[in-house]
């Protein structure tokens, strides 16, 4: 009996296997004609634009080259290439060790980029697939569900531009983990009958373990939302169960998914040139009140996709997007109808009243009722980092958590299984009625027509390469490439305009991630995009950008520069840009051939003049200086202009009539302590009238405050040196240097030098 019994479970294993197979070789089928995978150009990105850029750069091509702080952030060659940080990478990012192996396979980072995200598909449809079989789940509704969930609109509305967040394909496995937290033994204990013991070396934990240690962490939001998770079914579970030992558990494996995070942060930072500081601050990448800016939004789960196949549902569609607020990144969680109706009954499900025994189905519900609670518009999600910004500060990365909606890909796999949970149950009622054989035809026929339907009404169009990609990719890889041959290997590039990472949002109307255009096309030069906010770096940069054409040149021959490239499509007037300085060096600027950019060769002229470079160590002690001075022209303006009198051309002026901020900025970073800003003026008009005002603003955590100032009136003397004593309270915080005329005089602002008490300016 024994033998007839373990050859009944051998022939229905094979047959699981062998379904297995066929299911996912019928979901390739049908993603290559639903995506119409044959069309897409395997060497050219799916998406070059926004942040399909910073993926290209810091996911793809940094995960192959180790180079991005190298090559970024010139002059300063920041940081040097570690080997280290391929072990770091292995370790602790699954993602980029799923990207080396596609540039492995293909030869280069776009189509690298392509096949990773390809392949995120029928990756997340087998662990869909495997955690439905784990749920008893059997075909063809597993099928169904597996093949739904991959194609969830988030997955393709996303797409590679966000690719970190279609990288889902882990949290079917995340789900099975929370459900064993309900098991009637809870993971790291075991009981011999008489009481509990605690159990590290548990059987039961090695999966999911390995799976929390060294495959989650890919994106720090999917662990972020496991251990939230995890902690509330932690505490369910120990209501349930009436042991808190369920909860001690939950505690483990949110140590369990956080730990790498911690981890490899740890290990970067480690491995860090210190210098790295001048440019990389780690400024806030959010902002306070971001929370509540892409949350979560009930309708949007039930809502039709965009752009959707029936003219109809599509304009129905639109009129919300241009009629509600807040409608951003969180109108990609939609679920379609099938999965609308399956977050209906998810919910119904949750919302029951307590019974002795909780289902799968009781238990999302449960779950979805959690999210709901915390991820909506003003739930929990805001009390969190509302309070981790006034403990922790805004630089913590809980007080940074942004992105609620992005946990729609818990909810998307409930409301899928909901839904086939429930056809399956409306199946057996049929087999009640009709012979077997007949049941399991209507149940394919039944399932085939629903997921038909639901694939027209998720999926609106295929994966497509525009054509204005096409034209922007091979224009880059032609022009940035001709650059880097003409060049000296390694050359430093000063990039116009320039502009902060992340936080300049879009300059002329260009995505300030076209910044990185020139890196992912290039193997050695170095750019000087990509400083944060407020960094000493960005400074010198802001600097050099204000000064007149000829001491520009000198100063970034100076600074071992040897081209200046020019962002076109960042100018209303790129001519007026590249005149004046095409003319100074004598030389014609090369333009690309989508008109995108330009850019000018220094080394001839830096020749010419015997100009040397200062010198990366000389250059860092002026970046390192406790004490600095900002000239006239190294602030914003709302009015005024600069003073050409041939003499002092780095100050700025405004005349009688004017009244507004003549200078602002630069939101600057200083250690706490106590400063002095010494504005110089000069201050014309009649004798005792008040022509204006100076002072020091402060910004925390996105509140301004003035931490100091004084008005401007007309002395004896036309030249005035003012001293503004003020205090730094966090690092976090920003400092803008103002001055503020309101048209009665004149008012010329040479300078501000900012030193902490004690210290002397150092003129850079």
């Amino acid at each position: 009996m024994m033998r007839v019994g373990t050859w009944h479970f051998g022939i229905r294993r094979a047959t699981g296997y062998w379904q297995a197979a066929a299911a996912g070789l019928l979901f390739l089928a049908v993603f290559a004609v639903v995506g119409k995978v044959w069309r897409i150009h395997l060497h050219i990105p799916l998406d070059y634009s926004s942040d399909a850029f910073e993926v290209l750069a810091h996911l793809t091509h940094n995960y192959i080259s180790n180079d991005v702080t190298e090559r970024l952030f010139a002059p300063l060659n920041a940081m040097h290439a570690s080997a280290w940080q391929y072990a770091v990478n292995a370790l602790f990012q699954f993602n980029g060790n799923l990207m080396v192996l596609c540039r492995w396979l293909t030869g280069d980072d776009a189509a690298a980029l392509n096949l990773y995200f390809l392949l995120t598909f029928p990756l997340t449809f087998g662990t869909a697939y495997y955690a439905c079989w784990r749920l008893r789940l059997e075909n063809p509704y597993r099928f169904c569900v597996a093949m739904l969930y991959a194609f969830m609109p988030y997955h393709l509305w996303r797409g590679e531009i966000h690719i970190l967040e279609s990288t889902y394909l882990l949290t079917p496995l995340y789900i099975l983990v929370l459900l064993r937290l309900w098991a009637a033994r809870p993971l790291f204990w075991r009981h011999d009958g008489n009481q509990w013991q605690l159990h590290l070396i548990d059987r039961a934990a090695i999966g999911p373990a390995v799976l929390l240690l060294f495959f989650g962490s890919f994106h720090y939001y999917h662990q972020f939302f496991f251990a939230i998770l995890a902690g509330f079914v932690g505490l369910g579970a120990w209501a349930y169960r009436h042991n808190w030992r369920h909860f001690s558990s939950a505690i483990g494996v949110i140590a369990l998914a956080l730990m790498p995070l911690v981890l490899k942060g740890a290990l970067s930072a480690w491995l860090a040139d210190p210098i790295l500081h001048l440019s990389v601050i780690g400024y806030p990448l959010a902002r306070p009140g971001e929370d509540e800016y892409y949350p979560l939004k009930i309708i949007q789960l039930l809502l039709p996709v965009q752009h959707h196949r029936w003219e109809w549902l599509a304009h129905f569609r639109e009129v919300y997007d241009n009629t509600r607020p807040l409608v951003n990144e969180n109108s990609s969680t939609s679920l379609g109808l099938v999965g609308a109706l399956g977050f209906a009954v998810i919910v119904a499900f949750g919302l029951q009243p307590a019974r002795r025994t909780m289902g799968v189905l009781t238990k999302f519900g449960w779950v979805s009722l959690v999210i709901l609670l915390v991820t909506t518009m003003g739930g929990l999600n805001t009390a969190i980092t509302l309070a981790s910004q006034h403990i922790f500060g805004l630089e913590f990365p809980l007080s940074q958590a942004r992105g609620w909606n992005r946990i729609v890909i818990y909810l998307g796999f409930f409301a899928y299984f909901g839904f086939f949970v429930v056809l399956r149950g409306i199946n057996r009622r049929v087999e009640a009625r009709w012979s077997s054989r007949h049941a399991h035809m209507v149940a394919f026929c039944v399932c085939t027509c629903v997921l038909i339907f639901a694939l027209w009404d998720q999926v609106p169009k295929p994966l497509q390469q525009t054509k204005a990609t096409k034209v922007a990719f091979k224009s880059d890889q032609a022009f940035f490439g001709a650059m880097e041959a003409h060049s000296a290997p390694g050359a430093s590039v000063f990039q116009l305009p320039v502009i902060a990472h992340h936080v300049s949002g879009s300059v002329n109307g260009v995505d300030h991630t076209e910044g990185l255009r020139p890196f992912i096309s290039t193997k050695a030069m170095r750019f000087s995009f990509g400083a944060d906010y407020g960094s000493a770096q960005l400074d010198l940069l802001h600097h050099i950008e204000g000064l007149p054409t000829e001491e520009k040149l000198r100063t970034l021959c100076e600074y071992g520069l040897s081209t200046i490239l020019i962002h076109r499509n960042m100018y209303a007037d790129p001519k007026a840009v590249e005149d004046p300085l095409a003319a100074s060096l004598n030389v014609s600027p090369v333009q690309s051939a989508d008109g995108a950019f330009s850019y000018l060769p220094l080394d001839a002229y830096c020749a010419n003049h015997a100009i040397r470079p200062i010198g990366r160590a000389a250059l860092a002690d002026r970046l390192a200086a406790d004490a600095v001075h900002y000239e006239g022209t190294d602030f914003l303006r709302q009015l005024g202009s600069v003073v050409e009198n041939g003499k002092d051309k780095n100050s700025v002026v405004a005349g009688r009539g004017a009244a507004g901020y003549l200078t602002y900025g630069p939101y600057r970073h200083l250690p706490p302590g106590s400063y002095d800003a010494v504005f110089h003026l000069t201050v014309e008009g009649n004798a005792g009238d008040t022509v204006g005002g100076i002072d020091v603003d402060g910004v925390n955590m996105g509140v301004a405050g003035v931490l100091a100032k004084a008005d401007l009136t007309v002395g004896d003397a036309r030249t005035d040196s003012l001293t503004l004593h003020f205090s730094s309270s966090s690092p976090e915080q920003v400092f803008e240097f103002r001055v503020f005329v309101n048209g009665r005089g004149q008012v010329t602002l040479h300078g501000v030098d900012v030193q902490p008490v004690g210290k002397k300016t150092e003129r850079r």
